[in-house]
């Protein structure tokens, strides 16, 4: 485990000292398409054709070379009913963690970590 900062107490918050060196990531010969398919968390092909300038053939090969757009579309079995209904917000919460995975993401994570809130179903 690679500790990345501390934070100190001020005034009721806590502020982070960041220990590493900041870096900056840059895409060099990426498509607009890839790119965009990167930033927005690969999104479905229906989502990526509201943007400009992308054609059915730059969707058609995002998909075929995107590791991740591939193994996130699979169809999964559905899950059995539960009784578990929230009232009210953050009172259940369901979490999943997946990883690693052999393609780093810009940023350099390997993890995926997805949080649904069981009232509202936002992720």
């Amino acid at each position: 485990m690679m500790k990345i900062g501390t934070g100190e107490q001020s005034e009721g918050l806590y502020v982070l000292s960041v220990v590493t060196p900041v870096r900056a990531y840059r895409a060099i010969g990426v498509g607009f398409c890839e790119l965009w398919n990167r930033r927005m968390g690969h999104p479905s092909s229906k989502i990526t054709s509201m943007l400009p300038d992308v054609t059915e053939k730059d969707i058609d090969s995002r998909i075929k070379t995107c590791d991740v757009c591939f193994i996130a579309k699979q169809i999964k079995e559905s899950f059995l009913l539960s009784n578990n209904n929230a009232k009210n917000y953050f009172d259940l919460i369901h979490c999943d963690l997946w990883g690693p995975y052999r393609t780093y993401a810009s940023c350099g994570v390997v993890y995926f970590l997805t949080i649904v809130d069981d009232c509202s179903r936002v992720v």
